[in-house]
């Protein structure tokens, strides 16, 4: 990135050795004789490309890291400091050791496989169980330790809380931090390149001078806490080198004006070429003025050429203006906040689109009509009005007959279906539906979105319950419909859970309870088929019946609560049924009517089945005992 900042500037430094020199005089100015005194070139063995990834690192990295755990640390706030320490084995390929980033695949344990390990205390999963049970320990407890309560720690990583030395916290006195490595170790911010001596946590080395600097020391951060607010390199540079090329451009036109051609074009062409490489090392803010004065310079050194204004190269440098500031144009060319005067038209607008082959662009109309909610009318009731306005609009226009029409495409394939009418059968889909179902969500604002695909899911959901309320008999019908749906639609409609219903299974069983005496004199019940049976002597053209799952149907659409309100208990119920039960318990205690069931039992034997003839008998045999005191 060197040269596109710096025009002229030759990387490496180690083949160019000047380019270090211009670098530091370009960017620091008055201050390079400061900057030169702290990073020395002896200190990094003359290699002046390791001195400037060192700067590059220390000023943007480490240097503010101390700054914000210093600040933490003076208002007592928990700071914890550490720096990734980590060969991924790319320093001698492509000279890239511990890059900013380089221990996220660690803490999302992603892309292990294809990291190499150099040794064994280096293998990629071992760090990762290092440095996800600190960031989750860190999580559980905001300590990266786990706290004192071991209980407490995260499932898993005991073992490594355990092994590895303690993580201490960063203070104001005692600036230690972290290096996570194989085996990770505590260090502490040196002042000066000298040790300060051996400690609990410091082994008796000199970790601070390059190339085991894993923190800069303190003049090294002072100096860039200095200069960071006094140096605007940007601002500085942009404003020098254009007094430096209006300067040029005044002595070059005064050039001009006595001769034409010759050294004074060669000086134009020099100027405008200097405000192009400007031009492209600047922020958006100053290109300005360099496209002016490129311009100036182009006009003075092609005066004498017969082009037009937009010919030539002075239409090119037209050109090249406008390319540069392409989001400016393009922000302005598509700005669509005028469509809030214009909005009673929206569904005008959707009511041509629908049925049309450009009904896919309803996501762009919408946004159109959106722009305004975030541009115009960001906040207040204005914007509400605004966006229930659309919703409506997008209700009326869209949602309304899009339901509509896939419900009528699925009736009539349901009734072709049940009818066995293949002629009637619908051949596809309407094409406009399936369009506006893989539409992408219309994005209103930031947080209000609708999913055409989620809205008619969730109205012909509602509808198809709604109706199998209201006819229990068409239930089945609905139950096909969704299941078209899903195939023809891909809509996924929920089954509202309602019983399926039909006309042929009798009365209801509220209608049973209330007229349960009728049910006891006028049905019998069949202990084969398990269903009552309406008496032929009632003089009915039609003979009801009344099926187990008919009645279990029943309750589960009333509720199971209708039970217990069958009948209201009267006086003297509880008596009478005992007495009941009293008379039938004695009947089959009888000798005689015992004695001709266990005989119907051991004639039963080897028999499939209970004969008519064979119960007719037994009646008669019964009969004929005659009746009790008790009846």
């Amino acid at each position: 990135m060197l040269p596109e900042v710096l025009p002229g500037a030759q990387l490496p430094v180690k083949r160019h050795p000047a380019t270090l020199g211009e670098a530091l005089r370009y960017f620091f100015r008055e201050n390079v004789t400061q900057v030169e005194a702290i990073y020395q070139e002896s200190e990094f063995g003359g290699d002046g490309d390791e001195m400037m990834k060192r700067m590059i690192r220390d000023m943007m990295f480490m240097c503010p890291l101390r700054a914000l755990s210093s600040a933490w640390a003076q208002h007592d706030l928990p700071a914890f400091m550490y720096v990734f320490d980590f060969s991924y084995g790319l320093a001698k390929i492509i000279g890239l050791g511990d890059f900013h980033g380089s221990e996220l695949p660690f803490v999302f344990r992603n892309w292990l496989e294809f990291i190499k390990p150099i040794d064994p205390f280096h293998s990629p999963r071992h760090m990762a169980d290092i440095i996800s049970c600190k960031w989750t320990s860190f999580a559980y407890a905001l300590d990266p330790n786990g706290g004192v309560d071991e209980s407490r720690w995260p499932p898993g990583c005991e073992d490594i809380n355990r092994e590895f030395s303690d993580w201490p916290r960063f203070h104001a006195t005692q600036r230690l931090f972290y290096d996570l490595k194989g085996r990770p170790e505590v260090h502490e911010i040196l002042a000066d390149l000298w040790l300060k001596g051996c400690n609990g946590y410091n082994r008796c080395t000199q970790d601070n001078r390059f190339p085991d600097d894993l923190f800069p020391r303190d003049p090294k951060c002072n100096l860039w806490d200095e200069l960071a607010s006094t140096l605007h390199w940007v601002h500085e540079g942009a404003f020098a080198a254009g007094k430096k090329n209006q300067g040029e451009l005044q002595e070059t036109a005064s050039k001009i004006r006595l001769q034409r051609g010759g050294q004074a074009a060669s000086e134009a062409l020099r100027v405008a070429s200097a405000s192009l490489q400007r031009i492209l090392s600047s922020v958006e803010e100053e290109t300005n003025s360099y496209f002016d004065i490129g311009a100036v310079a182009l006009s003075l050194c092609c005066a004498a050429r017969a082009e037009g204004a937009s010919e030539g190269i002075a239409g090119r440098w037209r050109e090249l203006r406008v390319a540069s500031h392409w989001q400016h144009h393009l922000s302005r060319l598509c700005d669509t906040t005028w469509c809030y005067w214009i909005r009673e038209l929206l569904p005008v607008l959707l009511e041509e689109l629908r049925g049309t082959s450009l009904v896919s662009a309803l996501p762009w109309l919408f946004a159109a009509f959106a722009a305004p909610l975030e541009a115009l009318v960001p906040e207040g009731r204005a914007r509400d009005a605004l966006l229930v306005e659309l919703r409506k609009a997008l209700e009326v226009g869209i949602m309304q007959p899009l339901c509509a029409k896939i419900e009528e495409d699925l009736r009539l394939l349901a009734h072709a279906t049940m009818q066995a009418n293949k002629d009637a059968l619908p051949l596809a889909p309407p094409e406009e539906a399936l369009v506006l179902l893989r539409l992408r969500p219309l994005r209103l604002t930031v947080t209000d979105v609708v999913d055409l695909k989620d809205q008619v899911e969730l109205r012909l959901s509602r509808h198809f319950y709604d109706l199998a309320a209201l006819a229990p008999q068409d239930a089945e019908a609905y139950a096909r419909m969704r299941s078209v749906a899903l195939q023809r639609y891909g809509l996924d409609l929920l089954d509202g859970g309602l019983p399926a219903g039909s006309l042929a299974q009798g009365l209801d069983v509220i209608d049973v309870m209330r007229n349960v005496h009728l049910l006891a004199t006028q049905y019998c019940y069949s202990l084969h088929q398990q269903f009552f049976t309406q008496a032929s002597n009632q003089g009915e053209a039609k003979i009801r019946t009344i099926t187990v799952e008919h009645l279990a149907a029943s309750i589960r659409v009333h509720g199971y609560g209708v039970i217990n309100t069958a009948r209201a208990p009267k006086p003297g119920d509880g008596a009478e049924g005992r007495r009941a039960h009293h008379v039938v318990a004695e009947f089959l205690a009888d000798e005689s009517v015992k004695s001709r069931l266990l005989a119907d039992k051991q004639w039963m034997q080897g028999r499939s089945c209970y004969t008519w003839a064979r119960g007719v008998e037994s009646a008669k045999v019964i009969r004929r005992l005659g009746a009790g005191r008790d009846g």
